[in-house]
This record gives structure tokens, sequence and C-alpha cells, in this order.
């Protein structure tokens, strides 16, 4: 038993330059459908398109959003399709931690950041690579990797600031910068 109330069940497609979500929230104590609802943008607009998802979930389960919640869930920077797709690539590899699989997450993370240099997260999906691979040193050396996940925490940052959007989603930041 999973003791909660809800569960939010979905699908994601993609068509083209679209992306549509499917959401349905489920009352999970009474195995009841209790809200449903598809949500489509262009694959630009994918981070806008999760936080209008977040945003109208929070709306329907009645959470009080602050003030700051509210201006980052309208206020999602667009991102190149293809740079978004090299950063799911690489948090995949990332997922699942072997040598090979780490040098790929690299592989990927630089290729988001190629795409988009304004894409926060692939320099925070960089920054945690490094970190997990300096662990292992089967990628990297623990001496190299201290460098570079320093820049690309301080580079997930400074473009997160820049383009004045919240960093609560960088995972090892806060201890190297």
């Amino acid at each position: 038993m999973l003791n909660v109330d809800a569960l939010v069940e979905g699908s994601v497609q993609r068509s083209g330059e679209k992306v549509r979500i499917n959401a349905q929230l489920i009352d999970a104590r009474a195995d009841r459908h209790l809200w449903a609802k598809p949500f489509e943008r262009k694959s630009s607009d994918v981070l806008a398109l999760q936080d209008e998802l977040a945003s109208a979930i929070a709306s329907e389960i009645k959470v009080r959003l602050t003030p700051s919640e509210q201006v980052r869930l309208t206020s999602a920077p667009t991102v190149n399709p293809a740079a978004y797709d090299a950063y799911l690539k690489g948090r995949y590899f990332f997922n699942r931690p072997s040598d090979e699989n780490l040098s790929n997450a690299i592989t990927q993370f630089e290729e988001a950041v190629k795409l988009d240099s304004n894409f926060a997260p692939a320099y925070s999906g960089l920054s945690d690579t490094y970190l997990w691979a300096a662990f292992n040193e089967g990628v990297i050396t623990a001496a190299d990797a201290r460098a570079k996940t320093k820049a690309a925490a301080e580079n997930a940052l400074q473009t997160q600031r820049r383009l004045g959007g919240s960093t609560y989603f960088f995972s090892s930041l806060s201890r190297l910068v």
C-alpha cells in the first residue's frame, strides 16, 4: 500500500513539433477518477508545459502556492527540443551508472549545452555526472572531476539566475559553490 490520498497518472506523446500530455488525478483510497485534462504545446515550450501541468494539479487539489511559486510556474523559458532530448538521454544514462553510461551521460549533457547554452538543467546534469563519476574514477579522475563539477554547477546557477528562474532543482550544487 502506498498510503497516499491521490495519484497522478499520465502519458506523453510527441508528434513533430507538438508535445501532448494526458494527465489524470486518481483518488487512491477509493480507486476512483477525480480529474483528467490534456495539455499540448510546441516542443520548444516543454518546460512551460510541465509548469502548466503542475499548476493545474496544484489548483485541482487546492494547494496554495506562494507568490514565488506562482511566478516560477508561469515563467518557464523555452528550450531547444534537441537540447531537451539530449538532456533526457543524459539523465537516462546517469540513472544507470556504469563507466560506459556515465561517459554517455557526459556526452549527452555536453550536447545539450552545445545546442542550448541557456538550458541550465543540462549544466546541472553535467555537474551531477562528474560528481558521481569522481567516486568511481573509471571515467574521470577525482581531481579532474572536482574542477569540472564545480564549473558545471557554477554555469547552471549563473545561467538560471541570468534567466531569472529558480535554482530549486539542482541537486549537487549547494555542496559545491
